[in-house]
């Protein structure tokens, strides 16, 4: 098995991640202390591994109790997680590329799943797709394109924005929200305007079914969505760029 990873992340020609990329713990009572982690491994072959998320009711409603005495149950499948091999997600569009997860954030939102802050019939319901590999900060390595991509992308590191607005769905026109760059705001992503690519409803990487996310050792982006990083900043400090931008959209406005 170790040999077979080797092989696997020698193969890639791209820069390896470190162990337990995705790791994240909230404090307090509020959150309770949650670890998620997994290794990277760029090997497509035999599928990849990958956090999903469904919403699971049943489970839900147990967990809401049964969390003061066991609180691991909130990680686990009987709140709707899972630790799943499945293929990677293949490119919905001509103009998307794949990426192997670097490093994925745990961001307040999923916390809020995980902390069943957020119910089953939250205000994201009507824009989410499940079952969702979850996970929309990252750092992320292109590995492949599609032909409307430009071939400079291979290889490089890069930040995903993730919101599924117009562009990545390939709508045109665009939304009168995006058509202003309040791409945020999108009108279309419940996917009711139509679009060239083949997505279903969900606001983010993350929250739809077909473009997997940074819990996932893969996951798939339009190149609209891509922001290269410099040499010079660590996996580290380039994903605080996403939670940074939001900060200073809120104080900016």
């Amino acid at each position: 098995m170790g040999a077979k990873r080797e092989r696997c992340e020698a193969a890639s020609g791209a820069r390896r991640a470190n162990p337990g990329v995705a790791r994240g713990a909230g404090s307090g009572d509020e959150w309770g202390n949650y670890d998620f982690s997994f290794r990277t491994v760029a090997c497509i072959d035999n599928g990849m591994k990958a956090v999903f998320y469904s919403v699971n009711p049943v489970g839900w409603a147990t967990c809401k109790w049964l969390r003061y005495f066991w609180p691991g149950c909130l990680t686990s499948g009987l709140n709707g997680f899972s630790l799943r091999n499945v293929p990677p997600p293949e490119l919905p569009g001509r103009g998307w590329v794949r990426l192997r997860t670097l490093m994925g954030g745990i961001c307040g939102t999923d916390l809020s799943l995980v902390a069943q802050k957020q119910p089953a019939n939250s205000l994201l319901q009507a824009y989410t797709s499940m079952p969702t590999i979850l996970g929309h900060e990252n750092v992320a390595v292109v590995e492949e394109i599609g032909p409307q991509v430009d071939r400079s992308w291979i290889a490089r590191r890069v930040l995903v924005e993730p919101t599924l607005c117009c562009a990545p769905r390939g709508t045109e026109p665009p939304c009168s929200r995006c058509a202003e760059g309040e791409f945020g705001a999108c009108e279309n992503f419940s996917g009711d305007l139509g679009g060239s690519a083949d997505l279903p409803p969900g606001v983010s990487i993350g929250y739809n079914t077909r473009t997997g996310g940074s819990w996932g050792e893969f996951f798939v982006a339009h190149a609209s969505q891509l922001v290269p990083v410099a040499d010079s900043i660590s996996d580290e400090d380039a994903l605080l760029v996403g939670p940074l931008a939001c900060c200073l959209h809120g104080v900016l406005g």
